[in-house]
């Protein structure tokens, strides 16, 4: 009995050192989400630059794709992208449609 419960000791303390190298593998996600928000929760976002509790907006998954690769067609109007990159969320306002915006902040103009 003594000799059996050592073996089973020795053998599971070999195998949790056989463990693959953690900080060699992805440090981002695969995938990148579309969520679909209306007018005001964009214009929302927007106003605070993206920086504050934004897992409210993620109500309305309308699609998602390979990080990386091109964005699929998507119907008018306004969508968060979301992709993990480290240990924290990335999101990114997208508009689909006529009009696209892109606001530039820098304080050289606002003087």
């Amino acid at each position: 009995m003594k000799y059996l419960i050592t073996s089973v000791l020795f053998l599971t303390c070999f195998c949790a050192h056989a463990q693959h190298n953690l900080s060699g593998s992805l440090r981002h996600s695969l995938y990148t989400y579309v969520y679909r928000i209306d007018n005001k929760e964009a214009a929302r976002l927007s106003k605070d630059r993206l920086e504050n509790d934004n897992e409210k907006y993620l109500h309305s998954l309308v699609d998602s794709f390979k990080t990386g690769d091109e964005l699929p067609a998507l119907s008018d109007g306004n969508y968060l992208l979301v992709n993990a990159s480290g240990n924290r969320l990335e999101y990114q306002l997208y508009t689909a449609g006529n009009v696209r915006m892109k606001l530039v902040s820098n304080d050289h103009d606002q003087q």
